[in-house]
């Protein structure tokens, strides 16, 4: 996998939408750092070592990918987000993905207003002496989105 796909790629075990509000607010500061990058997808039901789901018994209820959504939609502002039905691997385990727009006219925060970026493949906090900086990129062109 190359840098560019672990800068727009995350992996996350389907535990996360299923152990209630802490997993929620890591996956809505993934999508906030996300959104402040170059926007990206998250694979709900990856074992993140393997990069597929954890075997072949694994099953996803429509139910949680409206719960997932909506959940994150609360959780971020400024951050547009649409999830995918769900998916099949090879392996016979269900997965469903949650792509995340950048945000390029405005600087996307978490509900409690907290504001993260994606540096190569990890979330990290902004600091206060780069939130000028992140806004005044928000009106500059792109390159990396160009395709």
């Amino acid at each position: 996998m190359s840098e560019t796909e672990k800068q727009r790629i995350e992996y996350k075990s389907v535990l996360k939408i299923r152990t209630g509000d802490k997993g929620f607010r890591d996956l809505s500061t993934t999508c906030v750092a996300f959104a402040n990058a170059q926007g990206g997808t998250i694979f709900i039901g990856y074992d993140d070592k393997k990069c597929m789901p954890p075997d072949e018994n694994q099953t996803i209820h429509s139910n949680e990918i409206n719960e997932t959504t909506s959940r994150l939609r609360s959780l971020c502002f400024n951050v547009g987000l649409t999830a995918s039905n769900i998916l099949t691997h090879e392996n016979g385990g269900q997965y469903f993905e949650i792509e995340v727009f950048p945000s390029r006219q405005s600087v996307a925060t978490t509900s409690d207003g907290k504001i993260y970026i994606r540096v190569a493949d990890k979330c990290e906090p902004v600091r206060s002496e780069d939130i000028q900086r992140l806004m005044e990129e928000k009106g500059t062109f792109q390159w990396e989105l160009v395709r």
